[in-house]
């Protein structure tokens, strides 16, 4: 079976598993503590590897959720 989540249900469903795939892939670095672009490409590179659950078409919006969630943690993992 088949199914989508908006991109909310798609951060909450993996929100400790991104946290740490971005501070892995940033050498060590939370991710409120990098630029846009550095989230941003991580992110991507996440979300094209866990993509299940993911409306392909709407990729975008999955990676501007998550980088905006992200970017607002400030420190609160």
């Amino acid at each position: 079976m088949y199914f989508v989540l908006n991109p909310f249900f798609y951060y909450v469903a993996n929100q400790a598993a991104i946290e740490d795939y971005v501070v892995m892939e940033s050498n060590g670095k939370p991710p409120y503590l990098l630029n846009y672009c550095e989230l941003r490409s991580i992110v991507e590179q996440f979300i094209d590897l866990n993509s299940h659950g993911v409306d392909e078409s709407k990729k975008e919006k999955y990676i501007l959720y998550v980088c905006d969630q992200l970017s607002q943690c400030n420190g609160s993992m």
